[in-house]
Formats: C-alpha cells, structure tokens, sequence
C-alpha cells in the first residue's frame, strides 16, 4: 500500500457555515498517487469551529452515495437537533468534498436530463455514453475509488494538525470509514455509523433481499394498522399487479413509459424511509384504479432527487471498480431469489459500467475489517439499501463495536432517539454501555391516505 501523499498546497480563509463560525479551504493531492507526474486536482473543506471549550477529538462527517458532496449534504444537520451540531458543541467538525464529488475535482452526470429516458433506464446509455466521452478528456476516472479517497482525508486530517479523530458516515460513508480504519486504525479514536456498508456488501448485491424485507415490513404493518388495512385491503396484489404490468408492456404515463427496472428501482428507493414509504399503499392504489400520474411524479423526484445530489460519474467509478467486478450472473441470480425486484437492478448497472470501462480494485479490497477501535452502528432493521446482516456479519472484526437496529427503520434512521444514543457513545467511545432502550418505541409514521406533503 502506498503511504498516504500530504496536502502540497493548502489555503484557507475564514468563513461561515450554517451560520456557524468556520475555516473553509482547499488543499491539493495527486490524481493518480500510482502515476508518475500525476497531474494535481483541488479538493474542498469546511473545518466547522467547536462552540465551547476544552475541545475533544474532531469530528470527520464523510457523505454517501457514492457521489454526495459532504458539503452540501451535511449542511441541514447542523439544526438543533442534528447529530454534527450536537457534537459541534465542544469538536471541531470536519466537511471534506470527496474527490469527485461537490467542487473536488467533480465527475457530474445528469442522468435525468431526460424525461423519456428517466422512465425507461436507470442508466440511460447514450447518457452514461456521453458521461464518459466528455469526463474522461480531463480526468482519469480510474482515480476516484474508496481508497485514494482515503489517503485525501488523512493527508487532510495530518495538514490540519490533527491526531486521532472520529469519523462519522452513513450508507456509503460507512464504507469509506470502515476502508479509512484499515488503512489509518492509529488516527481514528471512534466510528459513528448509519446503515453500513462495509466493502463485502458489493452494491447492488443486496438490494433485491434487502427491498424484499422491506415491502414485507410494509405490507405486514398496513396490515396490521386499522386504517391502512380498511383504505387499501389488497395492497400486496395491487404491488403485484403493478410490477407484473411493468414487466410485461411497461407502465404508460405522460411523458413516456415506465419500465419495470425503473418501476422495481423507485419502490425500494420509496423505503428508504418510513415517511415515504407511508405512501406506497396509496401510490399502488391509485394506480391499481386507473391514475398513474402519482407513480409518475414519485419516479420523477426519486430521479431527479438522485442525480440532483449525487456526482453519478464519482459514483460509477467506485461501484464500477469496486462491487460490479466482483459480482457475476449466478450470483446476482441466487441474490435475487423470491425478490420482487429479481436482477434488474444489477442488470442495469451491470450494462452502464460497460460503457464506463474502469479498472477494477484489487481482490483485498473486499477483505473483512478488522480494528479494536471503537464503532458504533445503527440501522434499519427494514433497510432496502444496506440490510443489517451486513453489519452483522462487520461486528465480527470488531470486538468493540455494537449494531443498534431501529425497528420497521428504513435506509434514513434519523431520530431523537438514534441522535441520543449516538451522543451517549461520544461521551466515552463505549458501545456496548450505550442506553438504547428509546428504540423500543420507535414505530412507522400514520400511512397516508392523501399526497400531501409528498408531492
């Protein structure tokens, strides 16, 4: 493993962020750290200042996606009651834009540019197409995987001064936190981890058992709930019948057809959280009645809410290198068994890193994590995205590391609950005597029988 490359150049300036008194800057790093004469690209922060003193170990905040800018992303959690402003109270906390993502060096694509094409791929092909022709004439795309990521924020942390820290990360930042521990265990004094992905999970593996679980959780809560069960009695046939169409002819809206990859897609994207997914009965129905202009609207904004915050180039040079490769036919097909979503999704991706063409990581990439740093997980026990197994099965190179399971909680875990358990692990870096009884009480949302507030 080549040693991490310090910062060249760094410069910073005072500025505010969510209001809050901060040092933004950029810091400089090769490209390519293998390459010879690589050339350099600029990376973005924010070093967001403690509000009391004595200060305690910094807090790096790394973004998911892959593809989110940790800039952008985080700005709205330093509210009152999020997580980064809480620790924010006596830690600095630390936004670094990932090489690729925000203003590092950026690798956008669109891939809701348009409408048509939205409904028919997830990855429209002559987009990913483009994408590449025009990204690759000024960056080198096999040059933004998890680990230069990595040696970018350590060669951060040690510019800046800083000794050990704790990093925290939800959904694909708890890859990138897991990578930065095997790689930089004596910098890292704590893990906070939301819905965890270690480099086994090999996305999209997983999204077919793990959407699966998840319309099980909902079709059994609906059930069981009065008022869902008497609006919507015959949610699980409708769900089936709205696939069984998508899979047959597609399902016809204004503005095109939407395919049963997209369809599959925008459900268990619709489950990320338990307040969307209180829509899916309605959504269903309505379209089982005849209207399918809310399944339209709901694909449309889960599009343009994807590619409207995520660098989707940065996103299929890290999947494209570090998960697809790793996956073949069989074992997409076993993965998918009894799935309502079966191999769409993998089918999809598996057709765009083609055209994308990227090296892929080395086989010890995928090797289990093994640290006695102290880390704490929280997932949804009905994640479509990172099913808690997975965390599991991380727990096993971690003896110091406890998995906390919100009950019914999706991919989004935030709540007053999971903010105090997670505060109660900064106080001393102990999970195992973290108090997480609230959890007990955490139950689904009322399952709406109007789009208000949705669309």
């Amino acid at each position: 493993m080549l040693a991490p490359i310090l910062a060249v150049a760094l410069h910073i300036h005072p500025c505010s962020y969510s209001g809050l008194p901060a040092r933004c800057g950029t810091f400089t790093v090769p490209e390519n750290r293998a390459v010879s004469h690589s050339r350099s690209i600029a990376l973005h922060f924010v070093a967001v200042a403690p509000q009391s003193e004595p200060e305690r170990d910094a807090v790096f905040a790394i973004a998911g996606g892959p593809g989110q800018s940790a800039i952008g992303a985080y700005r709205d959690s330093f509210g009152a009651d999020g997580f980064l402003h809480a620790a924010n109270r006596d830690r600095t906390v630390v936004l670094l834009d990932q090489r690729g993502t925000g203003a590092s060096s950026p690798l956008p694509c669109d891939l809701a540019s348009d409408r048509a094409a939205v409904f028919a791929y997830l990855f429209p092909p002559a987009t990913v197409a483009s994408c590449r022709r025009v990204l690759a004439a000024s960056h080198d795309l096999n040059a933004y995987g998890t680990n230069a990521a990595t040696a970018d924020l350590d060669a951060l942390r040690r510019s800046l001064g800083y000794g050990k820290i704790v990093l925290f990360g939800g959904s694909y930042g708890t890859e990138f936190a897991l990578v930065y521990l095997r790689r930089h265990e004596p910098s890292v004094a704590a893990e906070v981890l939301e819905g965890v992905a270690p480099p086994q999970l090999l996305l999209p593996l997983p999204f077919p058992k793990g959407a699966q679980r998840a319309l099980d959780d909902l079709t059994a809560s609906c059930r069981g709930d009065a008022a869902c069960n008497r609006n919507f009695p015959h949610f699980a046939s409708e769900f089936q019948s709205m696939l069984d169409r998508a899979r047959i002819r597609g399902i016809s809206v204004d503005g095109g057809t939407i395919s049963f990859q997209v369809v599959a897609d925008a459900m268990r994207h619709a489950m990320y959280d338990e307040y969307t997914a209180s829509y899916l009965p309605l959504i269903v129905h309505r379209w089982a009645a005849g209207d399918s202009a809310p399944l339209a609207k709901t694909v449309g904004l889960l599009a343009s809410g994807i590619t409207g915050t995520l660098a989707m180039g940065m996103n299929l040079s890290v999947t494209c290198a570090e998960s697809m490769p790793f996956i073949d036919e069989q074992r997409a097909a076993a993965a998918a068994v009894g799935t309502f979503m079966g191999t769409s999704r993998y089918d999809a991706q598996r057709a765009a890193c083609a055209i994308w063409n990227v090296r892929p990581a080395p086989a010890a990439f995928l090797l289990p994590i093994q640290s006695n740093v102290p880390v704490l997980m929280i997932g949804g026990a009905a994640d479509p995205a990172t099913p808690p197994q997975f965390g599991a099965r991380t727990l096993a190179g971690l003896p110091n590391g406890r998995q906390i399971l919100v009950p019914h909680g999706g991919h989004d875990v935030d709540s007053p609950c999971t903010l105090h358990v997670e505060l109660q692990f900064l106080t001393g870096y102990d999970a195992h005597s973290v108090d997480a009884s609230c959890m007990r009480s955490q139950g689904r949302p009322t399952f709406a029988t109007t789009f208000a507030g949705l669309f």
